[in-house]
């Protein structure tokens, strides 16, 4: 007898679109912005947000310092 996993064909946009009966809050635009969402996010790694706050730490790091803020 196969797991409910090994049934399963298809990937991840075959499965949202069989849950949009299911599933009131699952449209369209929803679908759409959520595929986009994750690839933004895979791409945007942490790399990239360290380097921005470093360069920030950089940039106003001793304003801050001597009581900027």
């Amino acid at each position: 007898m196969s797991s409910p996993a090994e049934s399963r064909q298809g990937d991840f946009l075959d499965q949202v679109i069989a849950d949009m009966d299911k599933e009131k809050f699952l449209t369209e635009d929803f679908i759409v912005n959520l595929i986009f969402g994750i690839l933004f996010a895979s791409f945007e790694s942490i790399s990239t947000a360290l380097i921005i706050g470093c360069r920030l730490l950089m940039a106003f790091g001793i304003w801050i310092l001597i009581g900027g803020i």
